[in-house]
């Protein structure tokens, strides 16, 4: 008996040790993989694409740094548009698919950005405005080191494609868009590099990956990529006098994803006419003319200073070069001409969200026309004996007007400033504003509450309009649980007048004030309303 105990004691001690030795090699094991992984992940990878990474992390937190306390800690985001997208993702989650309280409907009938909802996951993690910042960032360093990639492609050395991403970081469109809040229009920029990175490649994964990311971001991106299958499907039947199926598919998917996009909008809007359609008379105020009345109006409005400064921002940093390869640049040149044809101001005179899909097709005719120039030897060896050192000129002449044209007006640079204590009394104050209660918050307030209330703005003196009137505003349109009002800024209200002005007489009849901290102050909506 005893050396039938003694043996299965012996035994189940022998098991207990097996297994614990085994469980501490797996330990072992995996704790040198996640040790080693970065050597042997960065030992596969060259120090050339290590040298262009290091520009693209570098880049990413940059813009990180700048959108989130440059811009958003101080206040200079606004609900237009960082809150209403951080909206669209808050809803979601909630089972209303992209709602905003500004268009009090699915952002479906205001834009077709389906990509927004590739988000929602990412939100659900890290649910804040400053989510959607990061994103942006990210896609950005990206949209960089795919530069790198796209140059060594068009057979361009290491230092060219290094001194290539620091033009493209350079960039006046792209800076346009990176200081305007966040729109989805920053996911093309990538999705169409690595698609033009995979057409020099005749890499199938990359041209289809590149261009089905590139359809869901907006109906904007969608129409010139069915221009760029247009452009390509009639130059090779005039070349060829064959049909390109490569082509031929990007016109007609692009084709029928934007009839898609139409057929959305109209569902989002219960079937009536939607804004995305309605944005075009906004914009265009001219086209509502009779034909000539509308061709004069036209032209008018083409030939003024404004369009000389968006041709110059547009082709300057490119040395005009992408005029020199219409097969890239078309697609880039007709969102050059919707701008400046716009009667809107926001569109035909500053950069915003308007211009950034230009710059993949512009950045990758610049790259050709450069090809194409590099193979004329003669005329290389001509340029040589004028100058060695013409090329390095050149480039710093593109980098100085890059950087000139990115700290104009045309930007938002002018609002990069650090938090002050005004700022940081501001956050106190909306800090006491409970979770999931209503609230009338001014632009600026709108996308640091998005994320934990339902918040709505004052009634803008211009409500763009496409707003239905069916719509109701904040405080006093509506009474909100809370509201929150930053006496030291305006905005303007209907009926001409600032909203801080108008509400300063009346809101004391319907709420209690309770709580001041310098000039941010919060009201509660009082009991018996």
């Amino acid at each position: 008996m005893l050396i039938v105990d003694f043996f299965v004691f012996d035994k189940r001690n022998i098991i207990t040790i097996v297994f614990t030795s085994t469980k501490l090699m797996k330990i072992e094991w995996v704790t040198i993989a996640i040790s080693n992984a970065p050597k042997i992940l960065f030992s596969r990878i060259s120090r050339e694409h290590l040298h262009a990474l290091a520009i693209s992390i570098g880049f990413t937190a940059l813009v990180c740094f700048i959108t989130i306390h440059l811009l958003h800690n101080s206040f200079n985001t606004y609900a237009l548009d960082l809150g209403l997208f951080t909206q669209t993702l808050k809803y979601s989650l909630e089972g209303k698919l992209l709602y905003t309280t500004i268009d009090q409907a699915s952002y479906f009938a205001d834009h077709f950005s389906p990509i927004l909802l590739l988000l929602v996951p990412i939100y659900w993690l890290f649910p804040n405005a400053v989510t959607l910042l990061v994103v942006q960032a990210v896609a950005a360093g990206a949209s960089v080191y795919f530069v790198y990639l796209l140059t060594r492609s068009f057979k361009f050395s290491h230092r060219t494609g290094i001194l290539f991403q620091i033009l493209f970081c350079l960039n006046p469109l792209l800076w346009g868009l990176l200081l305007f809040d966040f729109h989805p229009e920053v996911l093309a920029i990538p999705a169409l590099l690595y698609m033009f990175y995979g057409m020099i490649n005749k890499n199938d994964l990359a041209i289809y990956t590149g261009f089905f990311i590139a359809l869901l971001t907006k109906e904007t991106i969608i129409v010139i990529l069915g221009i760029l299958g247009f452009y390509r499907l009639v130059e090779h039947y005039i070349k060829e006098k064959t049909i390109n199926r490569q082509a031929l598919f990007i016109f007609g998917t692009s084709i029928a994803f934007y009839s898609f996009a139409i057929f959305t909008a109209y569902a989002a809007s219960s079937w009536e006419m939607p804004k995305m359609l309605q944005y075009s008379s906004y914009r265009y105020s001219y086209i509502e003319l009779p034909l000539l009345q509308a061709v004069s109006a036209y032209f008018e409005n083409l030939l003024n200073r404004n369009t000389i400064f968006m041709v110059a921002a547009y082709l300057a940093p490119f040395g005009l070069l992408p005029l020199g390869s219409l097969r890239w640049a078309a697609p880039g040149l007709f969102i050059l001409l919707i701008n400046i044809s716009s009667t809107y101001p926001g569109q035909n005179s500053i950069f915003y969200q308007y211009a950034a899909p230009a710059l993949p097709f512009l950045f990758t005719a610049f790259l050709a026309s450069l090809q194409s120039l590099k193979a004329k030897q003669q005329l290389v060896v001509q340029l040589t004996r004028v100058t060695p050192r013409i090329a390095t000129y050149g480039i710093i002449a593109l980098m100085v007007i890059s950087v000139s044209y990115t700290t104009s007006a045309a930007t938002r640079i002018h609002l990069l400033e650090v938090p002050n204590e005004h700022d940081q009394n501001v956050k106190q104050v909306i800090s006491h504003i409970p979770d999931n209660v209503t609230v009338t918050a001014q632009k600026r307030v709108f996308p640091h509450i998005a994320h934990r209330t339902e918040v709505y703005i004052p009634k803008p003196g211009n409500p763009y309009g496409v707003y239905s009137d069916d719509i109701i505003w904040g405080y006093p349109e509506r009474l909100t649980e809370y509201v929150v009002v930053d006496w030291s800024k305006r905005e303007f209200y209907t009926g001409g007048k600032f909203w801080e002005t108008a509400i300063s007489t009346i809101i004391q009849q319907d709420y209690d004030s309770v709580l001041i901290i310098d000039v941010v102050e919060l009201f509660e909506l009082k009991r018996e309303n």
